[in-house]
């Protein structure tokens, strides 16, 4: 934290989802690439990790398992409770 500021860091992960989708979520090669990717956030004292697409909520428990410390945010269950309470407030 940057006084009382929170800090947005971007980190790409353009092989997580091929490996998704070859059917190798829970993979030691995707551990190690998980690990590649979100060691750096870890080491830096990140505390959220937006799932910012479709496909990883798929690999959320490994990284879970890899990294307690992050608290999970799944963009798609988040933009569903968002929709459903704009819809519900529409009526």
């Amino acid at each position: 934290r940057n006084g009382g500021k929170q800090k947005l860091v971007a980190q790409p992960c353009p092989l997580l989802v091929p490996l998704i989708e070859e059917g190798y979520a829970s993979s030691k090669a995707a551990d190690l690439i998980l690990q590649d990717y979100l060691e750096p956030l870890a080491k830096s004292g990140v505390e959220y990790l937006l799932l910012g697409c479709t496909h990883y909520p798929l690999i959320a428990e490994s990284i879970r398992r890899l990294y307690p410390q992050f608290t999970l945010i799944d963009s798609a269950a988040e933009t569903a409770t968002t929709l459903q309470k704009l819809l519900r407030d529409a009526d």
